[in-house]
C-alpha cells in the first residue's frame, strides 16, 4: 500500500518504503504485527537490527535479533 488511506476519526500522513538492506537497517525495530506470507522474513531477519514478533513467524527457530511478544 503506497498510501494509507484517510481514517474515519484520524488522519496520520504515512507512505510505504521500499524494503531493502539499508531501510531495515535504518530502523532500531521491526515490528511484526501481522502475518503475509509476501514478506521475505529471513530477509527482514538478516538485515534488521531488531525483530519483535508478535506472531510466531519465527518460532521454529533461534536469532540473536529476534524477540517474541
Amino acid at each position: 500500500m503506497p498510501v494509507f488511506p484517510r481514517m474515519r476519526e484520524h488522519y496520520f500522513d504515512l507512505t510505504s518504503v521500499d524494503l531493502t538492506p539499508e531501510t531495515l537497517a535504518e530502523f532500531d525495530c521491526v515490528l511484526l504485527a501481522t502475518d503475509h506470507d509476501s514478506f521475505d522474513y529471513d530477509f527482514i531477519q538478516r538485515h534488521a537490527r531488531l525483530v519483535v514478533d508478535t506472531r510466531g513467524r519465527y518460532a521454529a527457530s533461534r536469532h540473536h535479533n529476534v524477540h517474541f511478544a
